[in-house]
């Protein structure tokens, strides 16, 4: 039997939430069955060569600015070359572009993906949104808030599918302990650490993760530490200054090695002003550590309050610098959310799961077009 030729596209391979999910979920199709192929828009990124590696085609489409209308016809013409049997889009400028462009090529099996509660669209983005999934198999969500989100917008709820983030639990089975994995970091073996992990962007709100240190650090010694970086780290360094905390703030910049930044971590924050499902909770989950997040997009589809961590209404920095103290001075218990948040993700959040679910929706949808 011939492969199906699945052909993503996506705007840039930067390292993202999103950009590590199509890595996964490439990597892991079934070859005998799946051929996948990435087209990135505008340019490639870091994540390319992971891809490469594993024997995945990257495409480079050049795209130049907003609004390159000649862009289109050449996607199109990728694509008409490629004649994949699905193709598959994620977030906003793909999804438009490559849904548009998958039309005009005559792709039997248009799937895209919605990765997050954007807030951000307005009436324009969202009419172009339900005009397109008229033309869309599949939309694929990666949580109940995000399919909630899109369904009251006036997409059709039996055309989206919730498939949770997935990550590969064996990636976390044998880590050093938090002591041995502060000390290959540089940090201080004998002192707390309180982690963030994300793009230092407004998205993720980093300044909160500041405010917090700052809050914590009057009733409690510990080191903060940020897994990240972006264009807000100028901002971060400056109000770490100015709030009087930035000797205990270390900035590691992008890690390829989460599972080791994770175990040096007592308790993981999550700051964010939207969210889809939150990876780095389901990470923080894998390295059996508790949580402490604000309750914004799935968080609390991952985190259990009061027993994986705890989440915090949005807007509320001083619930969420008290529950880390919490965290902080018991350290019993953050050993039992721990393992209670490893627990929860073995049983949800596994990556074979998530590519078993993808691969039944393709599975599904090219029977119905070949009826």
């Amino acid at each position: 039997m011939d492969k199906i030729k699945i052909l993503y596209i996506i705007a840039t391979l930067d390292i993202g939430g999103t950009e590590k999910q199509l890595f996964e979920l490439a990597k892991g199709l079934d070859r005998k069955k799946y051929e996948p192929v990435v087209c990135c828009l505008t340019r490639s990124g870091p994540v390319e060569k992971d891809l490469r590696d594993r024997g995945i085609r990257v495409i480079e489409a050049g795209k130049k600015g907003k609004l390159d209308f000649g862009f289109l016809f050449k996607l199109a013409g990728i694509i008409r070359r490629e004649k994949p049997g699905i193709v598959h889009t994620f977030l906003w400028t793909s999804n438009t572009w490559g849904r548009i462009a998958a039309m005009f090529a005559g792709v039997p099996v248009i799937i895209s993906s919605e990765r997050s509660t954007d807030y951000w669209k307005g009436w324009f983005e969202f009419l172009i949104d339900w005009k397109l999934s008229l033309f869309t198999k599949k939309i694929i969500v990666n949580s109940l808030i995000v399919k909630k989100f899109i369904g009251s917008r006036g997409i059709s709820e039996k055309k989206i599918e919730v498939v949770p983030n997935g990550i590969d639990t064996s990636l976390y089975g044998s880590l050093p302990g938090p002591s041995q994995a502060k000390k290959m970091l540089g940090l201080d073996p004998l002192a707390p650490a309180v982690g963030f992990a994300g793009r230092l962007c407004r998205e993720k709100d980093p300044f909160v993760f500041v405010r917090l240190a700052a809050a914590v650090l009057k009733e409690k010694s510990a080191q903060f530490v940020i897994a990240g970086d972006g264009e807000m780290r100028g901002g971060v360094e400056a109000l770490a200054g100015s709030l009087g905390v930035k000797k205990n703030l270390r900035i590691l910049g992008y890690r390829n090695d989460m599972p080791l930044v994770l175990s040096a971590m007592d308790v993981v924050v999550l700051t964010s002003l939207w969210e889809g499902l939150p990876n780095v909770l389901i990470e923080a989950g894998a390295a059996a550590k508790p949580a402490v997040t604000l309750n914004v997009g799935g968080a609390g589809e991952v985190v259990e309050d009061g027993r994986t961590g705890f989440v915090v209404p949005v807007s509320d920095e001083k619930g969420l610098a008290e529950k880390v103290l919490v965290l902080l001075k018991g350290p019993a218990l953050c050993a039992e959310m721990g393992a209670a948040a490893r627990q929860r993700v073995e049983e949800n959040f596994k990556l074979s799961k998530m590519i078993s679910m993808t691969e039944a929706i393709y599975s599904a949808e090219l029977q119905k077009t070949a009826r």
